[in-house]
């Protein structure tokens, strides 16, 4: 078996000094206002709560959309205040933190465990007092005045390839704030490509998260001369995606009127969804009226858990807008999107999301109520939003089977005159989903189809970077349970495109490098890994090394063997 390190060409990188450059993200808010506020992170002392946490995701776009592919050398933060006319005092927070990695999940994934968001090259940028600067708004609709300024005693390097940026700022509650007033944060809540997750009263366990919730920060980054990067190219297989939706664009174009289909949980990470095999039943006088207002969430408890293919629950967070989630997360849109959908980090079974108003005058309500092991929620008779007469009403029902799992969508009378249109569908945690395109579900009811987790392809990542000296961990991921032995392959050869490998009884997966030098490891937990030392030798520096693995699975192709994606290692001095 060939060294890995023979042969190696020296590329010397010039050593130039490179020149600080800033970028304001969510992008496009650099000379723009945002379009809402916050006091988190640093617009509150927090005097009331234990501590205070908040971690802001931004997703790659806000770079990539801009130009700025990477990789980039972070060395400074600026937060500024909400456009206003106001005039604070400022103080100092004797003592912040501020982290920074590359997200483990993608911005609209996060999830209320913040270990969990983080990636493994995370870092703690920065520990010490945090200056919140006295100021005067520029006016209403004029980006405010930067008001924190940090600059990082330990720089992050981050490549936008590799994934998303976290902003993780920490600082304790109580006495820890010495001065006077603060202005609240800007934040940018619309196409911010961002997320929040925060702690406040529940310091320091997560109090929520918020979806869309990018408060403007101004990056100083500089691009190193000599950077290690490790970046993925192609994909591996398999995606097989097994969310489900029908958009219909407008009210009358729903065809699901008096109609049901149900979902037969198989215990485990899916359901079959055939025609409905129950009826719905009128909700009782004892039944509860929730999610009573436009645009408004309320979280049931249930009596028993409810299994689903994302695990039990014990409560479902109930839209009036049409949908029912697993847990909060999912908001309370009113507008049906298929990203959206895609997009919710909550499982979610879309009845038929659409813009209700069960506060509107005449309007029929949302209830819920259990009838031995049923629990019920249904909409009765209610209105569209603007809807002012019983043609604007629609009854509609999803009945959860907490014995078994399965679950029951109904359809009766059905409004066609509301102003925008319906999106049925199922979506279990996690994301975004892979998108199965749109179904015509009542075409596809009588031969069924499975609805469930998305099957995701076998995916490969080095970490940390390749610098001289290190050892990268090349990991591989969404290894099938069946899978006994895997392999990491090694070369200096790159194929992008890849090689089809259909001929080898793979079809639908490709060849990313040459059979050079391979590496064996035994999976665990749907995981496993192999390292690779780089020399810390200076004639390495900018030599590529690409890696991809592989995953000896019967049964998932004729060979039974799943290819990853390739992952391109520039070995650098930083």
């Amino acid at each position: 078996m060939r060294s890995l390190y023979l042969s190696l060409a020296a590329v010397v990188v010039a050593s130039t000094s490179a020149l600080a450059q800033v970028h304001v993200i969510p992008n496009g808010l650099a000379a723009t206002a945002g379009n809402s506020s916050n006091a988190f992170p640093w617009g509150t002392s927090a005097s009331t709560f234990p501590g205070l946490r908040h971690m802001s995701v931004y997703d790659s776009s806000n770079f990539t959309a801009a130009s700025i592919p990477g990789p980039l050398l972070i060395s400074r933060l600026r937060w500024r205040a909400n456009d206003s006319t106001s005039t604070w005092t400022g103080g100092t927070f004797t003592t912040g933190t501020v982290r920074l990695s590359t997200a483990a999940v993608d911005w609209a994934a996060v999830t209320t465990n913040f270990a969990g968001n983080h990636g493994p090259d995370l870092i703690t940028a920065y520990t010490g007092p945090v200056v919140y600067l006295p100021g005067t708004g520029l006016g209403v609709g004029v980006p405010g005045p930067y008001v924190v300024d940090i600059t990082l005693t330990t720089p992050f390097f981050y490549d936008p390839a590799v994934g998303d940026l976290v902003i993780d700022c920490d600082y304790p509650g109580g006495t820890n704030f010495v001065g006077g007033t603060l202005s609240s944060m800007d934040v940018q809540t619309t196409n911010s490509n961002a997320s929040r997750i925060y702690a406040s009263s529940l310091y320091p366990a997560a109090n929520g998260m918020d979806l869309n919730h990018g408060v403007v920060v101004e990056v100083t980054y500089t691009v190193p001369p000599g950077a290690a990067t490790g970046r993925p190219y192609g994909t591996g297989c398999y995606d097989i995606p097994r969310s489900f939706y029908e958009l219909f664009p407008t009210a009358a174009a729903f065809d699901l009127a008096n109609s049901s289909l149900t979902m037969v949980f198989n215990g485990s990470d899916r359901y079959q969804v055939v025609a409905g095999t129950s009826s719905y039943v009128a909700p009782t006088a004892a039944a509860t009226i929730v999610a009573n207002g436009d645009d408004l969430e309320t979280v049931v408890t249930l009596g028993s858990s409810l299994n689903t293919p994302s695990g039990s629950t014990t409560g479902l967070a109930v839209c009036s807008n049409g949908f029912v989630s697993a847990a909060t997360g999912n908001g309370t849109g009113f507008a049906p999107a298929v990203g959206g959908f895609l997009g919710f980090p909550r499982t979610v079974w879309a009845l038929a999301w659409h813009d209700f108003n069960p506060a509107a005058t005449n309007s029929g309500k949302v209830k819920f109520e259990e009838i031995g092991n049923i629990s019920y929620v249904t909409w009765e008779g209610v209105y569209d939003f603007g809807g002012t007469t019983a043609a604007n009403a629609s009854t509609m029902q999803l009945q959860f089977d907490r014995s078994n799992g399965n679950v029951h969508m109904i359809w009766g009378t059905m409004s066609t005159i509301g102003g925008n249109g319906f999106l049925v569908g199922f979506k279990a945690a996690g994301g975004p989903a892979l998108d199965p395109g749109n179904r015509d579900i009542s075409a596809t009811l009588a031969a069924g189809f499975v609805a469930g987790i998305d099957t995701r392809a076998l995916h490969l990542t080095g970490f940390p970077r390749p610098v001289l000296g290190r050892t990268v961990t090349l990991t591989s991921t969404n290894i099938p349970a069946g899978a006994a032995i895997g392999a990491t392959v090694l070369s200096f050869t790159k194929h992008d495109p890849g090689i089809d490998l259909t001929s080898l009884g793979m079809p639908g997966c490709q060849q990313y490098v040459n059979l050079d030098s391979t590496q064996l490891f035994f999976p665990s937990g749907g995981t496993g890994s192999t390292t690779l030392f780089i020399p810390n030798n200076p004639i390495y520096t900018g030599m590529h090394v690409y890696a991809q693995s592989a995953a000896f699975a019967p049964g998932v192709n004729p060979l039974g063997v799943l290819s990853s994606n390739g992952w391109d290692m520039q070995v650098g001095v930083l």
